[in-house]
């Protein structure tokens, strides 16, 4: 198994063999996600994420999550990676495993129990130099 990272400066979500390309919206729900680590967040959670100013939200804003929440996993299964985001229903969504968010010449490592195992996985990630980048930031 690989290590899941999302490259906020391409707009990315690999697995180290396969990339999914993101939309804005995509790559700011997968980073809110991550910050959560693997806990459920509720969908008011991303709609403040998506639409900071009220004034700007969208009419019926729990819709439009379900709808982005959608096309992102289709983003996801068409670039051949396995379902990362999963549903809680009536709670909202989480990550089924740790996501480490890299960009903006910072990276975030997310997630429970992720530092050693992030290790493990990026020390036999095939992408070296994403790899090595991520361990750099990390100070590993």
């Amino acid at each position: 198994m690989n290590a899941v990272v999302l490259d906020k400066m391409r707009r990315t979500l690999s697995d180290g063999t396969r990339a999914a390309a993101l939309t804005p919206q995509h790559c700011s729900i997968v980073e809110t996600l991550a910050a959560a680590g693997c806990r459920t967040i509720g969908a008011d959670t991303l709609i403040r994420r998506l639409w900071p100013d009220p004034d700007d939200e969208p009419e019926d804003p729990e819709k439009l999550i379900k709808v982005q929440i959608c096309r992102l996993r289709g983003r996801i299964a068409a670039a051949g990676m396995k379902p990362i985001v999963g549903t809680a229903w009536g709670k909202g969504y989480a990550l089924k495993e740790p996501v480490a968010v890299a960009g903006e010449d910072r990276l975030t490592v997310i997630g429970e129990r992720t530092a050693r195992n992030l290790r493990r996985l990026l020390e036999t990630h095939p992408d070296r130099g994403l790899a090595h980048r991520i361990m750099d930031a990390l100070g590993w």
